[in-house]
């Protein structure tokens, strides 16, 4: 999952002529067991999601808008298969992004 959040972050950022930021990644996380990292990895595949969604909808450029569906479809996968491990349902959500 990390190394397709960065290929496709590096892709948006390829097209809109720029570069991702230096600083290293800042989580104010604790995760103790295998139950709290799958419940984070869908709250941070739901949260990528609503970003992707964002970027659907809040451009006009058929590239960017197909970049950014391929990204929202991925993250629904992705999101349903951490729940799908958590034994949690619904599995999939009728309309991934939206908060």
């Amino acid at each position: 999952a990390f190394d397709a959040h960065r290929a496709r972050r590096d892709d948006l950022l390829a097209r809109l002529g720029t570069a991702a930021p230096a600083t290293g990644a800042s989580y104010d996380v604790a995760v103790h067991s295998p139950a709290e990292a799958l419940v984070l990895a869908v709250a941070l595949e739901e949260g990528v999601g609503v970003r992707w969604l964002d970027l659907v909808g809040g451009t006009s450029d058929p590239a960017l808008r197909l970049l950014g569906v391929g990204g929202l479809q991925e993250t629904a996968v992705r999101a349903a298969h951490w729940r799908r491990l958590r034994g949690t349902g619904p599995v999939t959500v009728a309309f991934p992004g939206r908060p």
